[in-house]
C-alpha cells in the first residue's frame, strides 16, 4: 500500500497514482488508523495548521473526481416525492435527474446538471438538487449543489449574491457534517476522509465565505446545517459515494482486470477503474456508536475548522 499515497484528481473518472517518495507525503499510515483518527475535524485542523490555512489539498489518498464517477455497483432505488413542475419538458428533465441519481450515475448526472445551467435553466437544476438533498439523497448532491450556488452567485444581480453564497456555505457545511457522521458506515475508513478532503478542495470558496462571516452569523449557518443533518438522518441510506475512493478501492481498482492502467512517464500511472466494484459497508452495530460520537462533536469541529481558516 505504500505506493498508493498520492492521487491526482481527474474529471474524466481517472486517477494518477504516484509512489510515496515522489509525492513527498508522510500521512498514508495515519489515514489507515481507523475512523476516529480519520474524523473530519481532526484532519481539517491538522491540515490547516500544517499548510497555514491553504484550501487546495494536493495529497489525497482517494479515487476522487470533480463530478463523481459513473454507475457504481447495482442500482438501488427508493421512493421519493416528485417535484411539482408544470411544463412537461421540465418534468422530463427532472425525471432524468432522478433516474441518474437513483442509478448512481454520478458523472452523467453532473454533466446533465451543468448542461441545464449552461442552457439558462439553472433555477430548475438548483430546485431539484435542493429537493433531493433534503430528501436524504447522496452526499454527492452537496458537492455539485454548493459549487452551483457559488457559480450562480457570481452571475446574479448584486442583491442576490450574498443570499446564494450563504446558501452555498450552508450546503457545504451540511455535506461535511454528513461525510463525518456517516463515514463510520464505510468498511474502508480512508474513503470518507478522502471525500472530506475533496469537498474541502472543491467547495473552498463556500467554506472561505463562511469563515469570513461575523461569528454570530457563521454560528447560525452551522446550526441550520446541523438541523438539516438531523432532519435527513432518518432518510439517509448507505452511500456508495462516501464509501468509495479510499485506499481499499484504489487497490481493488489496480487489481481489477476491467481497469485500464497506463504509464504516465516516470514512475506514475493513470488508472481508469472498472465500474463493477460496489462499496463495502461496516457492521451497523459497530458504526452506530461512532456515528453518535461524531454527531456529539461535529459542531465544535466545524467551528474550529472555520476559525482556523480565518487565521
Amino acid at each position: 500500500m505504500a505506493t498508493l499515497t498520492y492521487v491526482r484528481i481527474s474529471r474524466d473518472m481517472r486517477f494518477a497514482v504516484y509512489p510515496l517518495a515522489r509525492a513527498g507525503v508522510r500521512r498514508d499510515a495515519e489515514r489507515l488508523k481507523g475512523h476516529e483518527e480519520a474524523r473530519m475535524g481532526l484532519r481539517m485542523m491538522r491540515y490547516a495548521s500544517e499548510r497555514g490555512g491553504r484550501l487546495a489539498i494536493r495529497a489525497v489518498l482517494a479515487l476522487a473526481m470533480a463530478v463523481g464517477w459513473a454507475s457504481v455497483g447495482a442500482a438501488t432505488t427508493r421512493p421519493h416525492p416528485q417535484a411539482r413542475v408544470a411544463a412537461p419538458a421540465s418534468q422530463k428533465i427532472v425525471d432524468r435527474f432522478d433516474d441518474l441519481l437513483d442509478h448512481k450515475q454520478y458523472a452523467a448526472l453532473g454533466d446533465a446538471l451543468e448542461r441545464e445551467h449552461d442552457a439558462g435553466r439553472g433555477r430548475l437544476a438548483r430546485g431539484w438538487q435542493d429537493r433531493r438533498l433534503r430528501d436524504g439523497g447522496s452526499a454527492y448532491l452537496g458537492f455539485v449543489y454548493s459549487r452551483e450556488l457559488m457559480r450562480s452567485a457570481a452571475r446574479s444581480p448584486r442583491r442576490d449574491r450574498a443570499r446564494l453564497r450563504e446558501q452555498a456555505s450552508l450546503v457545504a457545511i451540511y455535506t461535511m457534517a454528513v461525510l463525518t457522521i456517516d463515514g463510520p458506515r464505510c468498511a474502508d475508513a480512508s474513503a470518507p476522509s478522502a471525500r472530506s478532503e475533496q469537498l474541502f478542495d472543491l467547495a473552498a470558496e463556500a467554506f472561505s465565505w463562511a469563515a469570513a462571516m461575523p461569528e454570530d452569523r457563521r454560528d447560525r449557518i452551522i446550526d441550520e446545517a446541523l438541523a438539516l443533518e438531523q432532519a435527513t438522518a432518518p432518510l439517509r441510506r448507505d452511500d456508495d459515494f462516501i464509501c468509495l475512493g479510499g485506499a481499499e478501492h484504489i487497490a481493488r481498482a489496480l487489481q481489477d482486470p476491467a481497469s485500464r492502467v497506463e504509464p504516465r512517464g516516470g514512475d506514475g500511472v493513470t488508472v481508469t477503474p472498472g465500474r463493477s466494484m460496489a462499496a463495502r459497508f461496516a457492521d451497523p452495530a459497530a458504526a452506530r456508536p461512532m456515528q453518535a460520537l461524531a454527531r456529539r462533536t461535529i459542531r465544535a469541529d466545524l467551528c474550529r475548522m472555520l476559525d482556523q481558516m480565518r487565521t
